[in-house]
């Protein structure tokens, strides 16, 4: 058993962390308000995704991190905006041509 850390509780931090729990795992969801759902491995944190020594604090003894605060489903064509977070999409490949 493992512990996890989830940073973000919108759709796609809940489903990690309800996926995580149910599997036995012990979670620990950072929020700004403390949201997510509810069950007995999940720990629901309030505290801010851009406050460095909050998230090393939550993060200290975890296996992982699942950075899932502000994905990029929020911004980009949708709203006309760039996303603030690049990594959301692994870069592209060229394919070498014969």
């Amino acid at each position: 058993m493992g512990t996890y850390v989830i940073v973000g509780a919108g759709a796609i931090g809940s489903v990690v962390a309800q996926r995580l729990a149910d599997d036995g795992q012990i979670v620990r969801l950072v929020s700004r308000r403390g949201a997510g759902p509810t069950h007995e491995s999940i720990e629901r944190i309030s505290a801010d995704a851009g406050d460095r020594e909050a998230l090393s604090r939550h993060a200290s003894g975890a296996s992982a991190i699942f950075n899932c605060a502000n994905p990029c489903i929020t911004g980009g064509r949708a709203t006309g905006r760039r996303s603030p977070i690049r990594f959301c999409t692994p870069p592209r490949r060229r394919v070498p041509t014969s």
